[in-house]
């Protein structure tokens, strides 16, 4: 099988995270033993976890019961999940039982849908369920609520809301309109998916700017009058008084958001939780609303973990795959702490739900905040997914904990240094969170640490005493163990070491992993299985798109295999058509800018398909230009990219072709154009069928079959492998009969090997740097001179690539000679060496650096 991110099970050379306690003869090598630590030395911290230290209002109900994770679905991040579900149904399935079966995957909670606008919203344009303001609200656009139907197929109690970012322009920022929009889209998913709505969040998504936050507030406020009253209408679908109102989704103003509603008697009678964004601190004002008025605070959107294990384990052996900045742990200490942080003083956030953003990333590898999720989906052609460590974290908490247990405050929360969104690596003494039910208690330990750490929790008014504690740990392998062998095992119980006002346990976290203690052997559902190594793999094989694609665009509705970036690329008339033009164009998400709501986007609508593996081929397609011109300030073009990568803007494609209304051709490299000419003879009202070849470094493009022109990339970082795009201005531009073809005689396809697969080694050493996104899995590792990086691989030649400066390389191959050579610098995943043409067999490749620093993102291999 060809992975080119799960990697192969047996990793060697690994830190082992070996137990420093003793265990008793009694339970030594028993897996479901009892666990002691006997251990004179160590020194215990304790924690008293007393079932009455519950926080409660005067009519004895406590303020803030477990809520857990969810999931927002927004920014085109699920749109390859309608791939899924057409062409491997069994795959599409497994990935949503996966997240939201209670019982044996995740069990996610809550489930937040974008509003679209056609705007990119951060990862791509979430489509709009009006583009204008007599058009019937259609949900079937996107895959937010097809997600929704389908979760709550599989657990009935999931909760869902809906937040905008940007915002269709019709509306005109007008809240009567505004509120049609919204009240249309929520009797659409009622009438096409029997969907009700839990919650819903009017404000713009992070709305920033006190003005804007005080105007959203207002609008928020009415919103909810409005669907008060239209709860008693004759056409009304359902009670929407129990739809309850979140505000305002803001990035880190909790506190200020709070004061808002506070001074504002409607806001605090129609706003039912509070709700921001990556912070775990929340102020007075939050505590005034959680305690005096009962409102739930929501971590409303964060982060899911963002670098696969195997590459962690292999870049930073130390903290085992499963600690780091973003790894599992943190992600369970980010939870933790946002309910009660020490840095907090007196007034912690009190955050009971944490939502993924997103929690499966359907998307193509390289968009934009991409990767973080819990399951990567990003190859419906062949049906391949990975899931892996965020599940096991969920899972730590939503299998022990139940809906409405009580947080039991003193053995609840956490300290270190605030970080971003939570706290720095290797920084905090102790992350726990305890929560019980009339009869059960549950205890969650996040280590995001080097150190081992030992407490004795001492349990008084949990129920029943003298009970034994059962074990569920995730955390590193040992020495030749699979990077996951060690993820949510049974290790055994803790019976109580001494009994009198408390049970006393004495308990050991171990560095870098997550750890659950609870009364319930098997979960609150009496069915929790250990995680066993490839459990959340999938039956398909991880095969590069296959070559030739042909796409005809037969089908209305959704186009296959396409993930819009701006703009909205819809197949209708058995043509693919861009839909918005310069009368629809929707309002952008601006809220990092000034602010306005009110601005409409000015970037060219793109999209892109395909596996950012292939290497050389010929795309081509027909195109037709929109003859109505709405607005002669906006080009009007078509245009064809080749070798797309990243999420970038403007052609999203590294080269690319536009071809214009006035019969104007331009080949573009990163947007600039590199040769140019005007079409003979050019009907702007005719079918054309526009090609761009990539061969090596030579880009040449063709109209109707003949060539208009080529270029030669001679830069010092060209792009060798990537996706085609589809570009177009803001018109009905259409396209028809998609060919992608390789070409004879040169390589079409690769393999792409992160700078972090334990295939890749570094003899004398690296410096290993967690990247953004643009970067190849994040990750990317710097050589200075005289460190050197070597690969074993099959194939006919090899492209190393990445942002990096100048530097002086050796390069041995095989047994031949050196080659000294001078690279960079170089962008974002562009090659910096590149060697073809070598012999169909296993070659071992040496690159020394020199001279300079080195940088490399990861590997393109050439099979054939």
């Amino acid at each position: 099988m060809t992975v080119r991110r799960r990697l192969p099970v047996l990793l060697t050379a690994v830190l082992a995270l070996l137990p420093l306690a003793v265990m008793t003869p009694a339970s030594a090598g028993r897996k479901a033993g009892e666990l002691r630590h006997d251990d004179p030395a160590i020194e215990w911290r304790e924690i008293v976890a007393d079932g009455d230290d519950v926080e409660r209002g005067p009519d004895g109900i406590a303020y803030n019961t477990f809520g857990g994770f969810g999931s927002v679905s927004c920014n085109n991040t699920s749109k390859l999940l309608l791939d899924y579900r057409e062409r491997h149904p069994e795959a599409y399935w497994r990935i949503m039982r996966l997240l939201f079966d209670p019982v044996r995957g995740a069990g996610l909670k809550h489930i937040k849908v974008e509003l679209g606008s056609d705007s990119n919203s951060s990862s791509g344009a979430e489509p709009a369920t009006k583009r204008t303001e007599d058009e019937p609200a259609n949900v079937l656009r996107g895959a937010g609520f097809h997600m929704i139907a389908d979760a709550l197929r599989i657990n009935p109690d999931v909760e869902v809301e809906a937040l905008r970012w940007g915002e269709p322009s019709w509306t005109g920022n007008d809240w009567v309109k505004r509120y049609r929009w919204y009240k249309e889209t929520i009797d659409a998913a009622y009438d096409t998916f029997g969907v009700e709505f839990d919650w819903m969040s009017p404000a713009q998504n992070e709305v920033r700017h006190a003005a804007y936050q005080e105007s959203e507030l207002d609008w928020t406020v009415q919103f909810a009058k409005w669907l008060e009253r239209d709860a008693a209408a004759p056409d009304a679908r359902y009670d929407y008084r129990r739809i309850r109102i979140v505000a305002l989704d803001s990035y880190r103003d909790g506190d200020a958001v709070a004061g808002r509603i506070l001074a504002d008697p409607e806001a605090l009678a129609h706003v039912d939780a509070l709700g921001f964004h990556y912070d775990i601190v929340g102020g007075p004002n939050v505590t005034r609303l959680n305690k005096e008025f009962g409102m739930p605070i929501l971590y409303s959107e964060g982060v899911a973990p963002m670098i696969d294990p195997q590459y962690r384990l292999a870049a930073d052996p130390a903290r085992g795959g499963v600690g780091g900045t973003v790894g599992a742990a943190d992600i369970a200490d980010r939870f933790i702490n946002a309910y009660r942080w020490s840095g907090a003083g007196a007034d912690p956030a009190h955050m009971t739900t944490f939502l993924f953003q997103p929690a499966v990333s359907a998307m193509y590898e390289g968009t934009q905040y991409s990767p973080k999720h819990l399951i990567r989906a990003s190859d419906p052609w062949s049906g391949y997914w990975e899931g892996d460590v965020g599940l096991v974290t969920v899972r730590h908490f939503h299998q022990f904990i139940g809906d409405g247990w009580e947080y039991v405050e003193g053995a609840t929360g956490g300290d270190g240094t605030k970080g971003d969104g939570g706290t720095t690596v290797d920084s905090s003494t102790r992350t726990v969170l305890t929560a019980r039910d009339d009869s059960q208690w549950t205890q969650v330990h996040a280590n995001n640490t080097g150190t081992d750490r030992y407490f004795e929790v001492r349990a008084a008014d949990l129920g029943e005493r003298g009970r034994p504690l059962h074990a569920w740990l995730t955390r590193g392998p040992d020495a030749g163990q699979s990077y996951d062998a060690n993820y949510f095992q049974r290790i055994g119980h803790y019976a109580p070491v001494r009994s009198g006002d408390h049970d006393v346990y004495r308990v050991r976290v171990p560095a870098y992993s997550i750890l659950t203690l609870s009364t319930l052997p098997r979960g609150v559902h009496g069915a929790t299985a250990e995680y066993r190594p490839g459990d959340f793999a999938p039956r398909a094989r991880d095969e590069i798109m296959p070559l030739p694609y042909r796409d005809g665009f037969d089908r209305a509705g959704n186009a296959r295999l396409t993930a819009d970036q701006d703009g909205a690329f819809e197949v209708t008339g058995r043509v693919l058509q861009q839909q918005i033009h310069a009368h629809n164009r929707g309002y952008v998400w601006n809220v990092w800018g000034d602010g306005r709501q009110n601005v409409p986007s000015t970037a060219s609508p793109s999209t892109v398909l395909g596996d950012h593996r292939w290497a050389d081929y010929t795309a081509a397609v027909d195109v037709r230009l929109d003859p109505v011109d709405r607005d002669p300030s906006l080009p009007n073009f078509a245009g064809l990219g080749v070798r797309q990568v990243y999420a970038r803007g403007g052609d999203q494609a590294t080269y690319a072709a536009r071809l214009h209304e006035d019969g104007r051709w331009e080949l573009r490299r990163l947007d600039a154009v590199v040769a140019s000419g005007t079409v003979a003879g050019w009907d702007a009202a005719a079918w054309h069928r526009l090609s761009v070849t990539a061969r090596g470094t030579e880009i040449t493009v063709a109209l109707d079959g003949a060539r208009l022109g080529s270029y030669a990339d001679t830069s010092a970082g060209p792009v060798l492998t990537g996706r085609i795009a589809l570009v177009s201005g803001y018109y009905n531009t259409r396209f028809d009969n998609l060919e992608i073809n390789p070409i004879g005689g040169t390589p079409w396809a690769s393999e792409k090997i992160d700078d972090a697969d334990p295939r890749v080694s570094y003899p004398a050493g690296f410096t290993f740097v967690q990247a953004g996104f643009a970067h190849f899995n994040r990750t990317q590792h710097v050589l200075g001179p005289g460190r050197s990086v070597a690969l074993d691989f099959t194939g006919t030649g090899f492209h190393l690539f990445g942002a990096t400066g100048a530097a002086t390389l050796e390069v041995r191959v095989d047994g031949e000679p050196p080659r000294t050579v001078q690279v960079g610098p170089t962008g974002t995943r562009q090659a910096s060496y590149w060697l073809r043409d070598l012999r169909k067999r296993q070659h071992h490749v040496t690159v020394t650096v020199l001279d300079g620093t080195f940088t490399l993102d990861g590997i393109d291999v050439v099979p054939k």
